[in-house]
């Protein structure tokens, strides 16, 4: 059956263009108040903000080359291990020269950090990593509490 204009849209199986149903829409549901805790995001890069200042004030300079301390570096990545994300250790203090070099070449830098820092340091590392961490907003927060206490120590 063609389309014309007498025959009506409905008919058709064409939905018209540009119409919304009149459809009564319902009152959202009053939100149950619950206790304001942060995000965990929120919370994580806060946590992660406070690393480099604590990785310069440990180790003011870079572990490879001797000049000032301006990243802090996770030998083991935070993506691999969450026990060993604000494990000081973990933290190499690095120049951003040096801190661009080691991604560049892991496998060599890396191998030199581990020649400097020494096996029982590793060895420190590998134990920590099996180590279960349950990620939650409460542990980022402790995290962070923990943090400030080392970054405002004399």
């Amino acid at each position: 059956m063609p389309l014309t204009r007498k025959t009506p849209l409905k008919r058709s199986g064409f939905k018209s263009l540009g119409r919304k149903p009149n459809v009564a829409r319902k009152k959202p549901a009053k939100a149950v108040k619950r206790s304001k805790l942060p995000s965990v995001k929120s919370v994580r890069n806060r946590c992660d903000k406070l690393l480099t200042p604590i990785a310069q004030k440990l180790h003011p300079n870079c572990l490879l080359c001797g000049v000032p301390t301006q990243v802090a570096h996770h030998h083991i990545k935070k993506s691999t291990s969450n026990s060993c994300r604000y494990y000081i250790p973990n933290l190499v203090s690095l120049c951003h020269k040096c801190h661009s070099t080691l991604h560049h070449d892991e496998l060599l830098w890396c191998g030199r950090v581990v020649r400097i820092m020494g096996m029982e340091w590793l060895d420190d590392l590998e134990e920590q990593k099996k180590k279960d961490s349950k990620c939650d907003v409460h542990w980022y927060l402790e995290h962070e509490i923990r943090l400030r206490n080392i970054l405002n120590t004399p």
